[in-house]
């Protein structure tokens, strides 16, 4: 996945971003964050209405015990779709380089942090939780309830589940994976290919 990474993304991204530099407001760049960001969690949930897209992405919900590993599970199609997917907003919105650089590092830091075994306090949980995605809120996506799993969407903000009403602050169960009789140590093979037990 990180040979595809450097290889395929990174260059692509650069390819169709702006890549001129020219000054432009706070705001302007905060506004442009933000829709890349709403992109990532449209794509994110597409991921799972998609019955096509999902083959691919329940390879990320597998593992039964989170952990910060679990932030670079995924299958290598979804790895090369992703950023198809975000270049129609890079081109529509003309986002520049340095902010898909600066998203995608701190994408990149909330996706390991999320998926790790840390747990804030009770009273940090409830100010953070307000805007940002923290692990315990994480935790509910990884439920093996499809219900739980269709929710809670974001990977920096809280905003846009809340938006869009995919939000759920239950309490987590403390069971990750998905259900049935697959386990996260299947043959290589099988997950590549995608087969069709693994539900």
């Amino acid at each position: 996945n990180m040979t595809v990474t450097v290889a395929f993304v990174n260059i692509l991204i650069k390819y169709i971003s702006n890549n001129q530099t020219v000054e432009q407001s706070f705001i302007y760049y905060l506004g442009v964050f933000l829709v890349l960001d709403l992109a990532l969690y449209f794509w994110h949930r597409l991921n799972h209405v998609s019955a096509f897209l999902w083959r691919f992405h329940k390879v990320h919900h597998l593992d039964s015990l989170l952990s910060t590993t679990t932030a670079f599970r995924f299958h290598p199609m979804e790895i090369i779709l992703s950023p198809l997917f975000k270049i129609i907003f890079i081109w529509v919105f003309s986002i520049p380089l340095e902010i898909i650089i600066i998203h995608s590092a701190i994408v990149n830091f909330f996706s390991m942090y999320e998926h790790s075994n840390i747990n804030l306090p009770n009273w940090a949980e409830k100010i953070v939780s307000i805007i940002f995605i923290t692990p315990n809120i994480h935790k509910i996506h990884h439920s093996p309830t499809r219900k739980e799993t269709d929710s809670n969407y974001g990977t920096i903000f809280t905003i846009w589940d809340r938006l869009f009403k995919t939000f759920n602050s239950s309490k987590h169960s403390g069971a990750f994976g998905i259900k049935g009789k697959v386990k996260t140590e299947d043959h290589f093979k099988k997950l590549f290919w995608c087969y069709k037990d693994l539900t």
